[in-house]
């Protein structure tokens, strides 16, 4: 595929390893330039030591539903799984387990079922501990379980961030 592409823009056989070595160079400079030479990928898992991690334990199990950022601050979104406390280990949603969002805290009645980006997309079969959501900040959901009482909890929300140059609200006038 690189070939293709080096012939397309003007490659010919007797300068294609210098239009190969531009190439490299290009991306070598683009990675050069991410932060710790990594592209940031939206959703992905965290890492170890990961401080925007945090847990809510599910009543009755060994499981927790774990949020961290991943890289969704600017779309004002946490992404969560749920987590084996004992195993300290990601896991995909236990059956008969769903995630509905609810329209607030007094209500408690859920609304929507949250779909995972897994099978949002038509995985069938998705590795262990690859699934993943996405929720708003500030979101109210109910943990729906087998012959157990649904477990209501919220998404936090991240302080207040202005950009520079654009209108802030005032408390008074």
């Amino acid at each position: 595929m690189i070939r293709a592409t080096l012939y397309a823009t003007g490659a010919t056989d007797a300068t294609l390893l210098e239009h190969l070595a531009a190439f490299n160079k290009t991306w070598d400079d683009l990675i050069d330039r991410t932060p710790g030479g990594r592209f940031l990928t939206v959703g992905e898992k965290p890492q170890p030591g990961d401080q925007s991690i945090r847990y809510y334990l599910i009543p009755g199990s060994n499981l927790a539903i774990r949020t961290w950022n991943g890289n969704m601050e600017s779309s004002k979104q946490f992404c969560l799984d749920f987590f084996d406390v004992n195993q300290q280990v990601a896991v995909n949603t236990p059956h008969g387990y769903t995630l509905w969002s609810c329209s607030c805290l007094s209500h408690r009645r859920p609304e929507e079922q949250l779909i995972s980006w897994e099978k949002a997309f038509g995985i069938e079969t998705i590795c262990a501990g690859e699934e993943k959501y996405s929720i708003l900040e500030g979101a109210f959901l109910a943990l729906d379980r087998p012959d157990m009482d649904p477990f209501y909890f919220q998404i936090p929300f991240r302080p207040f961030v202005v950009a520079p140059g654009w209108a802030q609200p005032q408390a008074t006038i």
